[in-house]
């Protein structure tokens, strides 16, 4: 019973603008510091939940992170505040009180804080703005994190040390509690990172995890245990001495990405929040959350953070509120007096006689959570049972010993690169040392790759290897030509199988001290050539499988015999061996399952031309040539709410995965921002000339970015309306346009037959891609891989590329009609929706297609008005939205 009807929550203290960064003050058991979006920056009193310190305007725009340092001054000590903004400053503040004007712990009355200065003590200046900021506990320096992570001493105005690792940011950064030199980051490329102060290059270790990771907290008790909060809506622990070896423990619950976690300081309880709008505590050796805290007017979680005495959590959201919560939500607070202590006692001992009940064991779990949750944790169950399934029918459908399915565990790494260094500290000299000697040298390597190779190409050609001999190398030249110049003169045209997929064949490669038997050409070249003998020591064109100076060594009589020409069985068997080298090369598909038509919407009254999914996969909205936004309802396809204020038609939807904003923009040069609590347009963006064709949110930050038919992207303050940048550089229509979190972070694609990736905090364009020969159409950004798709009109009219130079990976051919749109689930299952109704699914990977279908118009629509103008995948990646231009709108589904 006082776990069921426990309230954990104590109170409130109003932050203003959002609470965006937080820190504890260590010296001080009650005193928290806020900053929030507008750059103001306090210090509270929590017992008083009276401000210390208000500093309104201490930076300019968001104050992303704060600290404390506790450099010793004096006997007292001194304490410094340091914060750090978008603003790309670093600025050091006098947090230090003298208990004279308060009490025990250091609190002060309102008189001293209204007369205490707010100037800074000292500014820094960085090169980017800042995402996160650490100090050290032992020495008077700190470090900061954006695009690099920057080491700083108090005492100097620039740098000391600067560590870069790709071209992301990192987006939280953290010093270990105990040993002192080594620090963990993570970045929006989907990194985490170790690094030591110590090591020249500063980086001892990485892994690479399926999706980003957007906090992270060090053991105060364990320091090799690391805590992160990841978008998949976990959190996961890690021994940092052996990242390699997959996470320790996975923390379930939350429905919504987490953003913020914790340690208790005893290092036995963990909380965390996110963008379900839920504070959970879990305890260290367990998955489930053993509380829920929430409250109706708490929105998405930005920090939470325990009280150094762990009977307390502090939480900052971004509705401008610092709340109080107990961090075990039965707890009493104040003395107990007699009857309560009985009283608890004898629930202790009801506890312990019926704790094996079942309902009993439930309640003591875990607390009961909203309705909303408990919803959202249903869809969540559905989508795990469904991901479940579909990985039973890969190991069905795939042969035995090629797919080992993989722990939960495991599978949190995805690609480990690690970069060892020799470590001074003892406690990481011993596990450096041991995983370094179990890497093998790059010669071990290359000699186990060129054996493997070697014996790979003599079993296909079905050659004799066991009366090879150690005869001398020019020997062994010699015999390997006279065998190419017999038994490859017949092989110079190739099977017809083969004649059909060769290249034009390149010139012939010479050595720089005199051409050998045995060279091998460009990889593109297939044919064998070597009439004679005497040509073969000039020059030969190897199949690519052939190692550089292999031999072929057999007894005499065998080599002398290798001069009679080889029949025709021996040309058709060399043939046949080719063909199959040719197979083996070609990368296998991955199964997907079928798609088929799962509902019919109808509700507009022209063309659909935009559709956006809500980031809770509960509803998604449409927009039309008739003018209307119409809000659907996921599970059901019924009409939930209709936007009207367009006076044309309605191109792009976009909504925020951070605000209850609904973005729409069309052909009336209108750009409107929808408040979906109030349904109401909140903002207007005016600055386009003409039409506007497409929009995107930046995922991380408060950006939106629009184009048109002005041939320019403009990038916005999506709160404030300020234009951040006009990105020219197109000579036609720029249709469509995409954002990630990392660079580049804006792409877009334009009528002149261009792809451009941009650079967000230059605003310039980083590269051109000029592969196309027709207009780019659509965009499709991978959600979990780092690269993306294009698809314009005419042949090969759909390519991928690979982030973030732009590489060009390969086509996806056999679609030619006019691609209107692409979509891209986290499954890899490329979709493309033609001008002429025809759809295709392709494996994202291969670039083949495994489905093709036509949209089929509904009665009472012409036939010329089957064709396909957008496409989404819901959050699941299960289901398909299309807007048709029948008017209507289709969802599929996986068979």
């Amino acid at each position: 019973m006082d776990r069921m009807f426990a309230k954990p929550f104590i109170g409130s203290i109003e932050c203003g603008d959002g609470v965006y960064g937080m820190a504890r003050d260590s010296s001080r058991l009650g005193v928290v510091a806020t900053s929030g979006a507008l750059g103001e920056v306090a210090v509270h009193d929590i017992p008083t939940r009276q401000p210390l310190l208000n500093i309104p305007n201490a930076h300019h725009g968001i104050v992303s992170s704060l600290t404390f340092s506790h450099t010793a001054k004096s006997n007292r000590g001194d304490s410094r505040l340091l914060s750090a903004g978008v603003d790309k400053s670093i600025k050091m503040w006098d947090a230090n009180y003298s208990t004279d004007a308060g009490d025990n712990a250091g609190f002060i009355d309102e008189d001293v804080a209204e007369k205490h200065s707010q100037k800074p003590l000292r500014v820094w200046s960085a090169n980017a703005g800042i995402n996160s900021i650490t100090h050290n506990r032992l020495h008077p320096t700190f470090a900061t994190a954006s695009n690099a992570i920057q080491l700083w001493e108090e005492a100097r105005t620039e740098p000391i040390e600067t560590y870069k690792w790709g071209h992301d940011n990192i987006s939280a950064l953290k010093f270990s509690p105990t040993e002192h030199s080594i620090m963990a980051a993570a970045g929006s490329d989907r990194s985490v990172s170790l690094w030591d102060t110590r090591v020249n290059g500063g980086s001892i270790g990485r892994i690479m995890t399926p999706f980003k990771m957007n906090d992270l907290s060090f053991n105060p008790i364990l320091p090799t245990l690391l805590l992160t909060a990841g978008e998949d809506h976990n959190l996961y622990t890690w021994d940092i001495r052996n990242l390699g070896n997959g996470a320790l423990q996975i923390y379930k619950d939350h429905v919504a990405a987490v953003t913020t976690c914790d340690w208790s300081p005893t290092g036995q309880q963990i909380t965390s929040g996110g963008w379900d709008r839920t504070v959970r505590v879990f305890d260290k050796n367990h998955g489930r959350s053993s509380d829920c805290y929430h409250t109706k007017r708490m929105q998405r979680l930005m920090n939470v953070q325990f009280s150094l005495d762990s009977k307390y959590i502090l939480t900052g959201s971004d509705d401008g509120n610092l709340r109080m919560w107990k961090s075990r939500a039965s707890d009493k607070i104040g003395q107990i007096d007699g009857r309560e202590r009985d009283k608890m006692n004898y629930r202790d001992s009801l506890r312990q006689r019926w704790g094996g009940v079942g309902e009993v064991r439930k309640v003591e779990r875990r607390r009961n959570t909203p309705k909303a949750i408990r919803n959202a944790s249903s869809a969540k169950k559905t989508m795990v049972d469904a991901q479940r399934a579909k990985e039973e029918n890969i190991r069905t459908h795939t042969k035995a010993g090629q797919a080992k399915p993989k722990s939960e565990k495991k599978r949190a790494v995805n690609i480990i690169q690690y970069a060892f260094e020799y470590l001074n500290c003892a406690c990481y000299r011993r596990t450096t040392m041991a995983a370094s000697s179990q890497l093998p040298s790059l010669n071990e390597l290359i000699n186990k790759n060129l054996k493997r190779g070697r014996e790979l190409f003599y079993a296909d050609l079905d050659l004799d290897l066991s009366a090879e001999t150690g005869v001398n190398e020019a020997g062994n030249k010699a015999k390997l030509a006279s065998k190419i110049a017999d038994e490859y003169t017949a092989a110079q045209n190739l099977p017809p199988s083969l004649a059909a997929q060769a290249g034009p064949r390149g010139k012939k490669t010479r050595k720089a001290d005199g051409a050998e038997a045995g060279e091998v050409s460009q990889p593109t070249q297939r044919a064998i050539e070597g009439s004679t003998q005497q040509d073969a020591h000039d020059s030969l064109i190897l199949h690519k499988s052939f190692p550089k100076g292999a031999s072929g060594v057999r007894s005499g009589s065998e080599s002398a015999s290798m001069s009679a020409p080889s029949t025709s069985a021996s040309t058709t068997r060399l043939s046949q061996q080719l063909i199959n080298l040719k197979t083996q090369t070609q990368a296998k598909p991955d199964y997907h399952p079928q798609w088929k038509l799962m509902r019919v919407i109808s509700g507009h009254l022209g063309w659909v031309r935009c559709a956006a999914v809500e980031p809770d996969n509960n509803w998604f909205a449409t927009g039309a040539g008739d003018r209307v936004i119409k809000i659907w309802d996921m599970a059901s396809g019924e009409l939930k709410l209709s936007l009207t204020g367009h006076i044309s038609t309605v191109r792009g939807l976009a909504i925020s995965n951070r605000h209850p904003y609904l973005f729409s923009c069309g052909e009336d040069k209108l750009v409107k921002c929808w408040d979906l609590e109030a349904n109401k347009v909140i903002r207007h963006y005016h600055g386009h000339l003409s039409g506007v064709y497409s929009m995107a949110v930046h995922p991380t930050l408060d950006l939106l970015v629009t184009s048109g038919r002005d041939s320019v992207a403009r990038v916005w303050d999506m709160r404030t309306k300020a234009p951040v940048h006009v990105l020219a550089g197109h000579k036609g229509t720029v249709g469509c346009v995409a954002t990630q979190d990392s660079d580049p972070q804006i792409i877009t694609g334009s009528m002149d037959s261009t792809v451009k990736l941009w650079d967000l905090a230059a605003g310039k364009a980083m590269t051109t891609l000029t592969h196309h020969k027709k207009s780019v159409r659509s965009l499709a950004v991978h959600p979990t891989e780092y690269s993306f798709a294009s698809g314009s009109a005419g042949g090969n009219n759909i390519k991928k590329w690979k982030c973030p130079e732009g590489q060009f990976v390969h086509n996806f051919s056999g679609h030619d009609s006019i691609i209107n749109s692409l979509a891209v689930n986290p499954d890899g299952v490329l979709f493309s929706g033609a001008d002429n109704g025809s759809m295709t699914f392709w494996d994202y990977k291969t670039g083949l297609p495994f489905q093709s279908m036509s949209d089929i118009p509904q009665p009472g629509s012409l036939d010329a008005e089957a064709g396909i103008f957008c496409s989404t995948f819901d959050q699941t990646g299960s289901r398909l939205i299309t807007g048709c231009a029948d008017k209507t709108i289709k969802m599929y589904k996986e068979v």
